[in-house]
């Protein structure tokens, strides 16, 4: 009742008490008592006592595994449990392994469709992800992002994440095909911000002519601005606009669009890194070299010089995606001025 209350406090402190009490009857492996320890773990877990969990679910799985067998539902439940919290703690080699046996009981237990079975699956990709995002190695990172899409197909964000870590990863095939896809699957979309953003991603490398992206990213883009009208999102759209007259080949457009972006008063230092990529690339094209190579060195004044060189993602740098999309472009402006 406390936990429903989201009175954690309370709950740890009864709980605390109960389990003392219930560990000194005759018959501690009882399974009412398990359960309770169960209970507990979830309570330690929910106030961030994510080492008491720990200690708790290595102390609860074996005793349910002796009670219930390997294979029952809430032996798995305490087994992905353990693997997750130690996931949540960062300490992804001790708990994947967990996730992995969890998610390979459950299909043999419950089939690959069942609900409790793609959540397991779901939290391996999302632990894979992380390490890959750790690691900055992108294309694993990249074969998680996917499975997790698998998963749900409808997570437009994760398509996202998915192109930015491919492009990063210099896996040009595999972007361009996952590319179309998700503009093919989120053609008919009413979110405004999903498709600003799948048609951003979309467009990052060079679309292949005659594949349908360009085409299906500028459905996308035309809802994206008709449809939102939060103005937060207009550094984005203008950003967007910036992107998509690039692709276009109308170089001048696509340089004053950046200029636009340049000029308002807010400002994020991954974003405007791209639109001085494209100011790059389109004054390049444009046959003004000067401003291109002014332009680039703006844009790379904004990211940290490790990170552009060897990919190697700094912890302490903003939100990475908007940085992969700024290190994306400006590599590119690199090689258009090296022509």
């Amino acid at each position: 009742a406390y936990m429903r209350q989201q009175r954690v406090d309370e709950a740890l402190k009864l709980g605390g008490t109960l389990l003392d009490e219930w560990k000194a009857m005759p018959n501690p492996g009882d399974l009412n008592v398990l359960r309770a320890m169960s209970h507990w773990s979830d309570a330690l877990f929910r106030g961030g006592r994510l080492d008491g969990a720990v200690s708790a679910l290595s102390e609860l799985l074996p005793a349910m595994r002796g009670a219930l067998g390997a294979d029952h539902v809430e032996t798995l439940e305490v087994l992905g449990n353990l693997g997750g919290t130690l996931v949540a703690m960062g300490r992804f080699e001790e708990g994947l392994p967990w996730i992995e046996e969890c998610v390979r009981r459950r299909t043999a237990v419950l089939g690959a469709d069942a609900q409790a079975t793609r959540d397991a699956a779901r939290n391996l990709a999302l632990g894979r992800f992380q390490i890959g995002l750790r690691d900055s190695a992108w294309g694993q990172a990249a074969d998680a992002l996917a499975s997790w899409l698998d998963l749900e197909p409808g997570e437009h964000w994760v398509g996202c994440q998915l192109l930015m870590a491919e492009a990063t990863a210099g896996r040009e095939e595999a972007f361009h095909r996952h590319a179309l896809a998700l503009m093919e699957r989120f053609a008919g979309t009413k979110d405004a911000a999903a498709a600003g953003r799948l048609a951003r991603a979309a467009l990052i490398l060079p679309p292949r002519p005659g594949s349908g992206v360009m085409e299906k990213a500028l459905d996308l883009a035309r809802f994206a601005g008709g449809a939102n009208t939060d103005p937060a999102w207009v550094p984005n759209l203008r950003l967007l606009k910036a992107i998509i007259r690039l692709r276009q080949g109308r170089m001048q457009e696509a340089l004053e669009a950046a200029q636009e972006l340049l000029a308002q008063p807010e400002h994020a230092p991954s974003r405007d890194s791209q639109a001085w990529a494209v100011m790059a690339i389109a004054s390049r094209r444009l046959g003004r070299k000067d401003e291109a190579w002014a332009a680039m060195a703006k844009g790379r004044a904004l990211i940290p010089d490790e990170f552009l060189h060897r990919a190697k993602f700094p912890p302490s740098f903003p939100p990475w995606y908007e940085v992969l999309a700024a290190v994306t472009l400006l590599r590119e402006a690199g090689r258009v001025l090296d022509e």
